[in-house]
């Protein structure tokens, strides 16, 4: 087969959005070998990098588009994928960058348009998203990911009606999109309606995104159960304190598994499912809606253990975590390092304690860093 043909099955297989990963590393290996004969082909480096891209290997990506955009600096496309590219290796300034740049030299596309409101999603600037993603609707009315940006920032402005109604069309995102809205299925042939808020029907109702997101919805179930019987399904991490506080509907551990491996809708009705955000369009659309009351409720024998543990300390008890979210999601605005937290601790008339909790994959990982930095630092 001659490299032509080599890059032209590249091609198809890369155009394929529901190609497998067993493809996509045939056909990076096809090109790495038509690399061989030509390796100034600044088109097959661009055909790698998408290749690295769909498997979401960003580094390598980010390398070979660098060096495309060094001998075609004007090729729009490149532009674009180095844009996201860097997004995902948590480069937001040079994203939007090289976005703005894509979008300069093809003002009609709705895509770019678009991609720019996911940096200043991203950037926490909610208001030029809203611009940024009026700019692609215009373009393009029935853009799923410009509704999606515009829900996130509207919901970010406090436009909880218009936030909510834009936010649904999350249910329509589809591809690898790390913003897509899990859709869960109850069976072979799920054809469990979204449920609207209709009285006395059985839902099922689930989380959808992370663990701190599921804590901050669950505010909602209590009022989703005066008007349905809800079941609920939860992260495991967080299944028994949501039995606990919320025992009068059945609460299941199961978000993460797959929907074969359920058991519950074998023997449970299901008239109805949700996920968890869009009770926010049925409950939460004025400030008032907001009841400000707590609804999380602690085991008694662990606030008795704490209360014991704590007793021993006399000041102000303050519990401090400095660390979140990871490079795609923004860790450096939802941080701040453990030494600039120094001339508080100093300061401030009060015991602290270490609410940072391990990553799943590092077990014990803060304990060497809280006592390296108490050491050095003369503090505890």
């Amino acid at each position: 087969m001659n490299p032509q043909e080599i890059i032209n099955q590249a091609a198809e297989v890369l155009q394929n959005s529901n190609a497998t990963l067993q493809e996509l590393n045939h056909c990076e290996r096809s090109l790495e070998d038509v690399l061989a004969y030509e390796r100034d082909n600044h088109g097959v480096w661009f055909m790698l990098a998408s290749a690295y891209m769909r498997q979401s290997r960003w580094a390598l990506a980010e390398r070979w588009l660098g060096m495309v955009l060094e001998v075609a600096p004007d090729m729009t496309e490149a532009m674009n994928n180095y844009a996201f590219t860097l997004e995902q290796l948590g480069d937001f300034e040079n994203a939007r960058k090289y976005f703005r740049k894509a979008f300069a030299r093809k003002p009609n596309d709705a895509a770019l348009a678009n991609n720019i409101a996911t940096g200043y999603i991203n950037n926490g600037t909610p208001q030029k998203a809203v611009d940024a993603a009026d700019k692609a609707l215009a373009l393009d009315p029935e853009f799923i990911d410009a509704h999606w940006n515009r829900g996130l920032a509207m919901l970010e402005l406090g436009n909880w009606r218009e936030g909510w109604k834009e936010h649904k069309w999350g249910l329509k995102l589809s591809g690898v999109s790390s913003q897509q809205r899990k859709i869960r299925h109850y069976g072979e042939e799920d054809k469990h309606p979204w449920w609207e808020g209709t009285a006395g029907k059985s839902v099922a109702i689930y989380s959808e995104q992370g663990v701190g997101d599921e804590i901050l919805a669950v505010s909602m179930l209590s009022d989703a159960a005066k008007d349905a019987d809800v079941i609920f399904e939860s992260h495991p991490r967080l299944v028994n304190i949501m039995r606990h506080s919320f025992p009068d509907f059945p609460v299941y551990g199961t978000r993460k598994n797959k929907w074969r491996n359920l058991a519950f809708p074998k023997w449970t009705k299901i008239d109805a499912k949700c996920p968890i955000f869009e009770l926010g369009g049925l409950y939460r659309n004025e400030d008032s809606d907001f009841p400000r009351t707590a609804y999380l409720k602690p085991f008694d024998n662990f606030v008795e253990m704490y209360k014991d543990k704590l007793s021993a300390y006399s000041r102000p008890r303050i519990g401090i975590a400095w660390q979140g979210g990871s490079h795609t999601t923004r860790v450096d605005l939802r941080s701040i390092p453990l030494a600039n937290w120094t001339s508080i601790l100093r300061n401030v008339d009060a015991e602290f304690f270490s609410l940072q909790y391990d990553n799943a994959a590092h077990p014990g990982i803060w304990s060497p860093i809280v006592e390296s930095f108490n050491k050095d630092k003369g503090l505890n």
